[in-house]
């Protein structure tokens, strides 16, 4: 954690000024001083050190923020990334905290469950200690599934825990019918979402996700409204990774692969270790400019 503090001892101007405030107001500036410093320094210097990850998304970069302001009756401060503003308003994603998402990067060691996978490992899909990744690049990724950041897109992953019927904590209310997955495993569309009567139209490619765990596939399908996991074990099956597939048409796509928990090295620093003189210096020119302004205006008046 960032500590900031002023120090005052050894300036005899500044010690003549401070006589001349009230005990109030010199706290009163000492706030705002780290403020301002935190605003115009801290928080840039955070967000700079975050450009050490490759493609860092605009989501975790912006989050850097003055989570807790100082006061005068409060001399601390609280910066870094967070989806909570000094007001105390939430802005992002909802219910994605960057402090997981930066966890193991800061810190080393294990990265926590994302909430997709903690839904796919409740309903038995996800294998205990493993977690998701996006399949290589260069090996080909499913066309439409990830954003510019190398990210699972929201839209995609809620489509596939949809299917998956991973929302059981939502009483079902999420996941797909088993007559929308049939019409995905058909290919068949309608023409329009304004004529809901009308035909169905085709050929079109049928398309359906599947699971793959160390050599056995699983499929679900719903039976009296309750959800069947169908395993098989074969050898095409052995040759594939672990993690889910999509099927598209006769064509094969890795979606996400399932990996051993990956152990993370410390990347970033956003406790400023090697910045922590100069911005101590920063808040106390910034508290001796505010004092001596503050002395000036009470003598005008």
């Amino acid at each position: 954690m960032l500590r900031l503090s002023i120090d005052t001892s050894g300036n005899e101007k500044l010690a003549r000024a401070m006589k001349e405030l009230a005990t109030g107001r010199i706290r009163e500036e000492a706030a705002a001083a780290m403020n301002i410093v935190a605003h115009k320094h801290v928080v840039p210097a955070m967000r700079r050190e975050l450009q050490k990850f490759d493609r860092v998304t605009p989501f975790v970069e912006r989050s850097v923020r003055l989570v807790k302001a100082a006061t005068p009756d409060d001399l601390t401060l609280q910066v870094g990334p967070s989806y909570r503003s000094a007001l105390g308003s939430e802005g992002g994603k909802v219910g994605v905290d960057p402090q997981d998402v930066l966890q193991a990067q800061q810190l080393g060691g294990y990265r926590r469950d994302k909430r997709s996978e903690k839904r796919l490992r409740q309903v038995g899909w996800l294998p205990s200690g493993m977690q998701v990744v996006v399949p290589d690049p260069a090996k080909g990724q499913f066309p439409g599934s990830v954003d510019a950041y190398g990210n699972i897109r929201g839209p995609f992953m809620q489509q596939l825990l949809s299917y998956l019927q991973a929302y059981q904590d939502s009483g079902h209310m999420q996941n797909m019918s088993d007559q929308k997955r049939a019409r995905m495993h058909s290919g068949r569309k309608r023409p329009g979402k304004n004529d809901p009567k009308a035909p169905f139209q085709g050929p079109a490619r049928s398309q359906r996700y599947f699971v793959i765990g160390h050599g056995v596939r699983t499929t679900s399908s719903i039976v009296g409204g309750e959800q069947v996991l169908k395993r098989t074990v074969g050898r095409q099956n052995s040759r594939l990774r672990p993690g889910i597939y999509a099927q598209v048409g006769t064509q094969l796509h890795a979606v996400l692969m399932f990996v051993p928990l990956p152990r993370y090295q410390p990347k970033v620093d956003l406790s400023m270790r090697a910045m922590h003189a100069q911005l101590q210096d920063q808040v106390a020119r910034t508290f001796r400019a505010r004092v001596y302004e503050a002395v000036e205006k009470a003598a005008r008046a």
